[in-house]
């Protein structure tokens, strides 16, 4: 018997090398591409390359060609014969244990080569071309073989032996459990004689177990390899590198590990014989057509419409990313213009996005622009505010009279501007709250902007002295204060007023610029305290308000009555009295 099933391979794969010499050839020149490719990244990553932990990724370049060559070879061979596929499913999974990264620690290797080694004899019970009690002994063994490894692999998860802090891993152990009924089913169909049913049972939990186990190391091997690329000292020229490597990296992360998921699904619904079905059925459902009035729609179009406005929605996501970290920042713009530059693309790519969907799901576009100034109207009268807001959002896009960063001051509302949206703006407050603040309050209220031109800022001290000091002393200390604080421009120059006569005091002001907006309050602490030292220090005296209280005596009038009958005399010669100091 093994004799024949040889025979039988021999003779495939004689055809199969007269189909495809030419394709082969193509093979193995990418192979010995990406080698030679892989083998000097290694050589030169002292050179190329920060030294991380993902760089010993690079360690063995031989493995990592014929493992990408291996993956992609459906291009070359697009209906390979059975061996041929089996004979690729080893070579992959023996590549990705090689490939295997250092940080999986030994206690938790075991069950992926545990796994590895169910594969392999899944792959050998492929080779046989026809059905014998061997076989069907063979599959019995190897379905009791999986449901014991998962049942014992199970058991050490719930131990915490096995100590993978993954969400992937954890789906991976729910549907294990799930799997166990599987096995199952298979062993009693195997023992009831329905070897088909096992067959494909049997196929589809090996299916799942292999493509789990060689997506996560391949999921492992490409985050490094790009992580490798982010520390490369090319990708550093970037300056959205620069800022950003952290996002970068957790975003190509998610995105790794997003369409390892899906396709890890589509491979398991295709060992269990039910992709082709559920696509089937898929499709038929998609199709279903409605009939709105004179519009007909499908579950299939409006699908179609989220997919596309999700998709241009990321599109514009990614190309703002890149405009705001690198390209703009580039080129020198006034103050507000990279803002608005990257806005109003999101705002263009998504109505383009928009239109594509509606188009691609089969609206009359003529059509929809009736309806949808038929609803403007509606829309005008209902949503006043809603359009006013949307409106105002767009004037300071293009006139640009408040930005971001900038700090406004809106009746009792004083912050900085953190964002500016399509409906309405956010503002920070010195105290830490965020407050909405709506588009049309910013455009028809009056808003003063500390920051829009410049962000200099004048400072007054206000300072009284007694009554009886040399001004021109005043004058002098004051203005000496000035010229040592690194905080105080020379231009324009600093003032010091005397700005008149005060009730108790001879009043003088201090006023100077600085362009450290954001600690300006702390300047001028720090400025009012040196002002009071230096006063100190010079003996001049800071008054405090007094009055002085006269009372005179009316002639004529010697006794004072009052309501109780009781009388109390006058002072014929009254004199001065001081008030003492109000409080």
């Amino acid at each position: 018997m093994i004799r024949s099933i040889l025979d039988k391979h021999t003779l495939v794969l004689s055809q199969f090398y007269k189909n495809y010499r030419q394709n082969i050839v193509y093979h193995i020149l990418t192979f010995l591409f990406l080698f030679i490719l892989l083998t000097l990244i290694k050589k030169y990553s002292d050179k190329w390359v920060f030294q991380t932990d993902a760089v010993k990724v690079l360690s063995r370049p031989f493995s990592q060609a014929l493992l990408i060559s291996l993956v992609f070879g459906f291009f070359f061979y697009s209906q390979g014969p059975t061996i041929i596929l089996v004979t690729e499913r080893i070579l992959i999974m023996i590549l990705l244990l090689r490939l295997l990264p250092a940080t999986i620690s030994d206690r938790n290797r075991w069950l992926i080569y545990g796994f590895a080694s169910l594969h392999f004899l899944q792959q050998l019970h492929l080779l046989s071309f026809e059905m014998t009690m061997i076989q069907r002994l063979y599959m019995l063994f190897l379905s009791v073989l999986a449901l014991i490894l998962i049942i014992r692999m199970l058991q050490y998860y719930n131990r915490n032996v096995i100590t993978i802090d993954n969400r992937l891993f954890t789906l991976f152990v729910g549907l294990m459990r799930i799997t166990i009924g599987i096995l199952i089913i298979a062993i009693i169909s195997n023992i009831i004689g329905n070897v088909s049913l096992t067959e494909q049972l049997n196929y589809g939990v090996m299916t799942s177990i292999f493509a789990a186990i060689g997506l996560t190391i391949s999921v492992h091997i490409l985050n490094a390899l790009f992580i490798t690329l982010l520390y490369s000292r090319y990708a550093n020229y970037l300056r959205i590198v620069q800022k950003k490597r952290d996002t970068i990296e957790q975003t190509l992360s998610r995105i790794l590990k997003t369409i390892a998921v899906l396709f890890w699904a589509s491979l398991v619904l295709n060992g269990y014989g039910l992709y082709e079905p559920l696509f089937d059925l898929a499709v038929a459902i998609f199709n279903i057509r409605f009939t709105l009035g004179s519009f007909e729609i499908s579950p299939g179009d409006i699908l179609l419409i989220a997919l596309t406005i999700w998709l241009s929605y990321w599109i514009s996501k990614f190309i703002r990313f890149i405009l705001e970290g690198d390209v703009l920042s580039r080129i020198k713009l006034p103050r507000g213009v990279p803002a608005t530059i990257s806005k109003l693309s999101h705002y263009l790519i998504l109505g383009f996005g928009v239109m594509i969907a509606l188009s691609m799901a089969g609206f009359d576009l003529t059509k929809f622009a009736f309806i949808a100034g038929a609803l403007g109207v509606g829309i005008g009268f209902g949503l006043q505010n809603v359009v006013n807001n949307f409106v105002s959002g767009l004037i300071l896009v293009f006139e640009r009279p408040i930005q971001i960063g900038d700090v406004v001051e809106l009746e009792n509302l004083l912050g900085v501007v953190k964002k500016i949206g399509i409906r309405a703006s956010m503002i920070r407050t010195f105290a830490g709250a965020e407050v909405i603040v709506p588009n049309g309050n910013l455009i028809s209220n009056t808003v003063i902007n500390w920051t829009l031109s410049d962000k200099f800022r004048r400072i007054e001290i206000s300072v009284g002295v007694a009554y009886g000091t040399d001004p021109v002393k005043v004058l002098a200390l004051l203005k000496e204060l000035t010229t040592d604080h690194e905080d105080i421009l020379k231009k324009p120059e600093p003032q010091v007023l005397f700005m008149g006569f005060g009730e108790s005091s001879l009043d003088f002001e201090l006023r100077f610029w600085t362009t450290n907006f954001e600690t300006w309050l702390i300047i001028k602490s720090e400025l009012t305290l040196a002002v009071h030292e230096a006063l100190k220090k010079a003996n001049i005296e800071i008054p405090f308000p007094q009055r002085d209280l006269h009372v005179k005596s009316a002639r004529g009038l010697t006794n004072l009555q009052f309501p109780d009958g009781k009388t109390t005399a006058t002072k014929k010669n009254p004199g001065k009295k001081n008030g003492t100091p109000d409080k």
